[in-house]
């Protein structure tokens, strides 16, 4: 077998520095461990018994810069550091289904311009701020199903203005 032209050697080569240059983020919990990098799309954390203390505190997701949809579904959270978020700034989706949130205030949700899809179903909330969402005021899915919500506050969904589906079955 000939070896490859210069060139190719020269893209091969490059193709492998790129990839060890980047860093990886690793999230870790008891029932295994979810990790991105800076080629990532989606980070999938689901069913892995993260709870809430599971990210440390200096724990920096910008290494996962172009992750556009974040699924943390199906664990023990009771809450999502908003700091944890910051860094995904391309974030569409963010999927928090199944897991322990009692409550959703204006600090639960950091700035997120692209984000147009967020469940929460299958949590145990009782109570939504009328803020909650100010941050996220390009939702268009909004999914509140099977949680204990008696009634929303007035004007919680005032600032989603392109809001098209929104789940609120099972409460």
């Amino acid at each position: 077998m000939q070896p490859p032209p210069p060139l190719l050697r020269v893209l091969l080569l490059l193709a492998v520095a790129v990839g060890l240059a980047s860093s990886t983020t690793t999230i870790t919990g008891p029932l295994g461990s979810c990790s991105c990098d800076i080629h990532a799309t989606a980070m999938t954390c689901t069913g892995l018994g993260l709870s809430s203390s599971s990210f440390p505190p200096t724990l920096n997701l910008s290494e996962c810069a172009n992750v556009e949809l974040v699924y943390f579904s199906n664990n023990n959270l009771t809450s999502l550091p908003a700091s944890i978020l910051q860094g995904l700034t391309m974030l569409t989706g963010l999927f928090l289904d199944g897991n322990q949130f009692t409550s959703l205030t204006d600090e639960s949700l950091p700035a997120l311009p692209f984000l147009t899809s967020l469940v929460l179903s299958h949590n145990k909330m009782t109570f939504i701020s009328s803020t909650a969402f100010g941050n996220v005021k390009n939702l268009m899915s909004l999914d509140l199903s099977s949680n204990l919500l008696e009634a929303p506050p007035l004007g919680v969904f005032d600032n989603l203005r392109i809001l098209e589906t929104l789940f609120l079955s099972n409460n």
